[in-house]
């Protein structure tokens, strides 16, 4: 099976300086050496602890983030060689908001498990207000 992502030895360190009055400049390493294959058609997590370079790794996948080193593909492509075409193949959902089931209400979420909708009807009727 040919993996459809690819992290290799993926590292990314940032330059910051703390202090008031000695300023001091810092070097953070958010992610150290992280390697990792995902095949086609397999379900993949990152976990971690806060503060473990998993928001930071996601970037790098998506081209948001260049690596200080190591490499990362998406379907075979570099993803800093190849940032346009990388792009046009991949999406992604940053996770700001996470209330829709709370915003929906049981029994909208009971009516869509008996009668599932297309995703854009259902994502519609989700974010009307609730009548009655």
């Amino acid at each position: 099976m040919t993996a459809v992502v690819e992290a290799i030895d993926l590292h990314r360190t940032y330059r910051t300086t703390t202090g008031t009055f000695r300023r001091r400049s810092l070097e953070v390493e958010a992610v150290r050496g992280v390697s990792f294959e995902i095949g086609e058609g397999e379900l993949f997590g990152l976990l971690g602890p806060n503060g473990a370079g998993k928001t930071t790794t996601i970037k790098m996948l998506i081209t948001l983030l260049i690596p200080t080193s190591g490499t990362a593909r998406v379907l075979g492509r570099d993803v800093v060689s190849d940032v346009y075409w990388v792009r046009q193949r991949i999406g992604y959902v940053f996770g700001g908001d996470r209330g829709l089931y709370e915003r929906l209400g049981f029994r909208r979420i009971e009516a869509y498990r008996h009668n599932p909708l297309p995703g854009a009807e259902f994502l519609e009727l989700a974010l009307r207000p609730a009548q009655g």
